[in-house]
């Protein structure tokens, strides 16, 4: 499931908006980046609540992705290598497409489900 932070102040802007993380758990405290549609600027969030617990988050609901720190992580998973930073840089471009498409067909989950449907199709 999917958390959502509503009506959350931007530290990028000032404005309020939905925040949404389609990890396993949003914590309190916990530094998640993301880029601010108003300004395009990458941003850091510290939600101050795990937020709530929603099957498929509002529309227009901006992505939080955990963060790592130069000397490892912050979020329980270890930094990619050198060389496979290189190898992840095109899925990393992806990636915010991805969540956004997941959001559109109900979590990740689903959009796995379609994926082999339309795998099948296509035999």
């Amino acid at each position: 499931m999917a958390s959502v932070l509503k009506h959350t102040q931007c530290p990028a802007c000032g404005h309020r908006h939905h925040f949404c993380f389609l990890g396993p758990v949003l914590v309190p405290g916990r530094a998640y980046e993301f880029i601010c549609p108003e300004n395009a600027k990458k941003a850091i969030l510290r939600p101050t609540s795990a937020g709530e617990a929603v099957k498929v988050p509002p529309q227009g609901a901006i992505a939080l992705d955990e963060r790592t720190t130069q000397g490892g992580e912050e979020s329980g998973h270890p930094k990619p290598s050198p060389s496979a930073e290189g190898k992840s840089g095109p899925m990393q471009e992806v990636l915010p497409e991805i969540k956004d498409l997941a959001m559109k067909v109900g979590g990740i989950d689903r959009l796995d489900e379609v994926v082999k449907t339309v795998k099948e199709m296509n035999k």
